[in-house]
């Protein structure tokens, strides 16, 4: 008996492969896993994104038991993103099986009928369903390897002209034994019109960090990866990876994907089911130039530059004290010129604590830029959910208490997400985010909340507002269609020095910027990761400032742009 138990646990010691690979923010099954939390199948309200392709099979592995509550549409759904997720739904039934646990499982894996090597899932309630493909992967007890090809190619008619955007490149990700997991992915990208947004100014997509820059093209390049230990209760090792944290659907206030990834130790703790403990010691590019180090070259005239350096640490806790709430506090800390200082390497420490050690009795001299935030969301009833972040840069509760909140540097953003009431299968997004003046801003250059001079926050920045609204209604398995429409505000930005004066600066001071958008949606996912979309979108932008926007981007514009890509 005792054989016979050591042979099985080796057996799925040999199968049981981590999987903590990343699933990037952009892939379509997190709406499906919103759906499903706001339907009230599941609870996904992670406070951080991307999640692991673990965590994403056992949440369809819930979602798969409890499909009797699902309509014909979302069980399509869960067929083809089971798909994705095959390998280690076939761990999870082994494991159950060979436990034999109270559990039934669902599964059952037989070998591909065709002639193919792939594994085919079996159910009373499903057809056979066959694994994804994949350009190349490669399985076997000690290793395993995935890799796809990425490409993209992007026309849009706007501005009154024809801009072009092609990207190419490559992911992989896998496993090495059970506990060590690694991925990277590489895009090059090449944009051109005579009047490009070449920093994906006033909009939520990544600014580039722009490598050639002609008249009228650009090309950069993106790339992620990871390198992972990782059990049952803890993932930990060193990323460069583009995170969402904090609720928000147009944006997150605490980190969105506007900036460029940078590379970091991350750590995440499950030490039980209702709590989870995050960390990150990030390499932030400060776009300051540190003259005192820079040196000559070879080249006669040349010189090697150097920048400032520049860092980042944050953590955070969430609490799940029931099914339907979620609740994460936590702090960050943008510092410089010390180098990476080990305080901030020791998850568990207060950060402001640690800073009050750098000032003691000195005051602004020596300090670094920190943060608090408050996130959460709730499920009254199945079919809405409430959510919202709350983000400190300056708070002073007497002064509130006062009737003085101009130095209260704050920001938040309220929402809800409300599906399949009353209309099937309509999911509608509504939001609202201010942030008061100064907020992610610093007295010392290498200490904003940026990298590589864009924010980390929020895109809309500092001293602005957006109303949000969002209609998306899926007709088919794949299609969907998207109505959205928002309002943003910008005020002015003076001086910084205007940020530590008594009073400070009313919201929305200064000059103002109103932009409106309506746009409308098709998208079509033929294959996992394969879309094609058409888009249309029309604009109505004034500016009192007349440095701040572009002019070909002012008054009422109308754009239409089509879109097919993989991997991306």
């Amino acid at each position: 008996m005792i054989r016979k138990t050591l042979i099985l646990l080796a057996f799925i010691s040999a199968i049981s492969f981590a999987q903590t690979n990343f699933v990037p923010v952009w892939s379509s099954v997190y709406t499906f896993l919103d759906k499903m939390t706001v339907k009230g199948i599941i609870n996904s309200n992670e406070f951080s994104k991307p999640l692991s392709r673990k965590e994403i099979a056992g949440y369809l592995d819930k979602i798969s038991a409890g499909k009797d509550k699902l309509n014909s549409l979302e069980k399509e759904e869960l067929d083809f993103y089971l798909r994705d997720y095959l390998d280690l739904l076939q761990q999870s039934a082994a494991l159950k099986q060979s436990t034999k646990s109270a559990e039934k499982s669902d599964y059952t894996f037989v070998k591909d009928t065709t002639g193919g090597n792939n594994n085919v899932y079996v159910s009373a309630e499903h057809p056979q369903i066959k694994e994804r493909w994949h350009l190349f992967s490669y399985s076997d007890s000690l290793f395993q390897v995935s890799f796809n090809p990425i490409f993209g190619l992007t026309a849009n008619n706007i501005y009154k002209e024809t801009q072009l955007r092609r990207y190419w490149g490559f992911s992989a990700y896998g496993n090495i034994t059970k506990n060590f997991s690694f991925q990277m992915d590489f895009r090059d990208n090449w944009e051109k019109g005579d009047h490009l947004n070449k920093f994906h100014q006033f909009s939520p997509d990544e600014g580039p960090s722009i490598v050639v820059e002609k008249p009228n093209s650009i090309e950069y390049n993106m790339t992620n990866g990871a390198m992972l230990y990782s059990n049952d209760w803890l993932t930990i090792g060193g990323v460069k990876q583009t995170f969402n944290m904090g609720s928000g659907y147009r944006g997150q206030l605490i980190m969105s994907s506007k900036a460029p990834s940078f590379p970091a130790i991350y750590m995440k703790l499950n030490p039980v089911k209702w709590i989870q403990f995050y960390y990150m010691h990030g390499w932030l590019l400060s776009r300051v130039l540190d003259s005192a180090n820079q040196y000559l070259s070879q080249v006669p005239g040349k010189y090697k530059e150097v920048e400032r350096g520049k860092y980042i640490a944050l953590h955070a806790v969430q609490i799940n004290p029931y099914d339907n709430v979620s609740v994460s506090l936590g702090e960050t800390t943008v510092y410089s010129d010390i180098g990476p200082y080990w305080g901030y390497f020791i998850p568990f420490l207060m950060f402001r604590s640690v800073e009050h050690m750098f000032v003691g009795d000195r005051v602004g001299d020596v300090g670094n830029n920190g943060s608090m935030f408050l996130d959460a969301s709730y499920l009254p009833y199945k079919g809405l959910k409430l959510y919202g972040s709350f983000y400190i840069d300056e708070f002073s509760l007497t002064g509130v208490l006062k009737g003085d909140s101009q130095r209260n540097q704050t920001g938040y953003t309220i929402g809800s997400t409300v599906y399949d009431y009353v209309v099937p299968n309509l999911l509608t997004r509504i939001e609202y985010t201010k942030i008061m003046p100064w907020v992610y801003s610093d007295w010392v250059q290498t200490q904003t909340y940026k990298n590589a001079d864009y924010l980390m926050g929020h895109y809309i920045g500092q001293n602005a507002d957006q109303f949000f609204i969002q209609f998306e209604y899926q007709l088919k398995r794949g299609l969907n269609l998207k109505l959205w429409g928002e309002i943003v505000r910008q005020g002015g930005m003076d001086s910084v020095k205007y940020q530590y004066m008594q009073g400070g600066r009313s919201f929305l001071y200064g000059l103002l910027r109103k932009e409106k958008n309506i746009g409308v949606e098709a998208s079509y996912e033929f294959m996992h990761d394969l879309i094609a979309k058409l888009s249309l979108k029309f604009s109505d932008v004034t500016d009192e400032d007349k440095t701040r926007t572009p002019s070909y981007m002012l008054g009422k514009l109308s754009s239409f742009g089509i879109t097919v890509n993989y991997g991306m």
